[in-house]
Parts: C-alpha cells; sequence; structure tokens
C-alpha cells in the first residue's frame, strides 16, 4: 500500500510540474494546426510591450509555421524582424505538446545601425592613425568595440573620443550610454594583459586597466 501511495505521489508531482510548464510558457495544444501565429496588430502589441516606437513595413515571409513581419524604428529608421512562430515544447524527452513563440532581431538590428554610422570615420582613423578596430556583437558586453594599436592609449584618445561621439549621437535608444571601448596593444588578441586603456563612454575618458576594474566592482557593489 505504501508503495502504491509513494508511486501516485510521484504521479502526482510529475504531473504538477507539467501543469506549471504548461502554465508557465503560453498556451499549448495537442496539434500543431491549433496554434494561432501572430497578426499584425498582435505584433504591435508586443513591440508596445518590448521595444521601442516602430511602424509596420510589410511581411516578409510567411507559411503555415511561421510568419516574419519587418517593421521600421521610428526613431533612427532602421529596419527589423519580427518572428512568430510554431514550435514543439519539450522536458527531459517528455512532448509538452505545441506553443506559440515569439522573437525579434531588433538589438541586433540596433547594434548594426550604430556601427553603419561609425564606419566612415573607423576607416578614415584606421588610415591616419594606424590601428585595427572590431565591434563586439550584442547590447549586453560592457564592451561595445575595441582598437587594436601599438601606440599608448593615451595617444590615440582623441581618435577614440572621435568614435564614442559618434556612438553617443547615434545612440538616441540609450543602450550604450555605460558602454566601453577597448584598447589593446598590437595585434588583436584576447589576453587582458595587454589592454593598455579602457575608454568610458559615461565618463569621456580613457582609463587605466585598474581603474576600469576599481569602477566595476565599485557598480557591482552598488547594485546589490
Amino acid at each position: 500500500m505504501r508503495a502504491v501511495f509513494k508511486k501516485m505521489s510521484v504521479i502526482m508531482l510529475i504531473t504538477a510540474l507539467l501543469a506549471v510548464c504548461f502554465c508557465s510558457c503560453g498556451e499549448t495544444f495537442t496539434k500543431k494546426e491549433d496554434v494561432k501565429l501572430k497578426t499584425v496588430m498582435e505584433t504591435k502589441d508586443y513591440i508596445k510591450k518590448n521595444l521601442p516606437g516602430a511602424n509596420y513595413v510589410k511581411t516578409e515571409e510567411e507559411s503555415d509555421d511561421k510568419v516574419v513581419y519587418t517593421f521600421m524604428d521610428k526613431e533612427c529608421g532602421f529596419k527589423f524582424q519580427v518572428t512568430s512562430e510554431k514550435y514543439r515544447k519539450e522536458m527531459e524527452g517528455a512532448d509538452l505538446g505545441y506553443a506559440e513563440k515569439t522573437t525579434d532581431n531588433w538589438a541586433k538590428a540596433y547594434n548594426e545601425y550604430i556601427q553603419s554610422k561609425l564606419s566612415e570615420k573607423e576607416d578614415e582613423l584606421k588610415e591616419s592613425m594606424g590601428f585595427e578596430y572590431e565591434h563586439y556583437d550584442g547590447l549586453d558586453s560592457d564592451v561595445f568595440m575595441a582598437v587594436f594599436t601599438d601606440k599608448p592609449a593615451s595617444d590615440i584618445e582623441a581618435s577614440v573620443r572621435e568614435l564614442a561621439d559618434i556612438i553617443k549621437q547615434a545612440d538616441k535608444h540609450k543602450k550604450l550610454t555605460d558602454k566601453e571601448i577597448w584598447c589593446w596593444k598590437g595585434e588583436k588578441d584576447d589576453n587582458y594583459d595587454n589592454l593598455t586603456g579602457c575608454y568610458l563612454l559615461a565618463e569621456n575618458k580613457i582609463v587605466d586597466k585598474k581603474t576600469r576594474d576599481e569602477l566595476v566592482k565599485d557598480k557591482d557593489s552598488s547594485s546589490k
């Protein structure tokens, strides 16, 4: 009897976990065809809740399982996509059915928009100052871009400030306010010991590694 009760308890626990998963992840269906993709109006509501203002441009792609809408950012004028698609939900090998998932590439498109504003000046400084540069993908990293040069960071501070000014002017959504431009000695590498300075957009200046680390430590402490 105790074994039966224990088995029933396990079944009830699994059932409860599945119920939580179904509730927390949105409406789930047994049949894929029962899943409804977002309409243009529903996608506009998604943008209102999650992204800066944008205007609908066109439906880029449409099928039974996926629809891709193109929008234009009102403030900056770049285009991005919002995708509504059907997907199969699974948990530890268990088939939970089908649901709708909405994703967007706004952050990637915004990053590319900022980079496009920088490109002409970067190429100009590459020729005049003799440094290479690289952008970091995404907006989550503390570092937006890096420059590689044999010159001390102090010698290129004015040039890096020109790049920083372009970034701040283009950053109308204020996503890069606290980002950094890292200055590396010589060719590209990821050895932190070869970092000669960090340009802090918020401070409008280059600081050394020690100062940068202390600022980050203080920032992390204050956020706790």
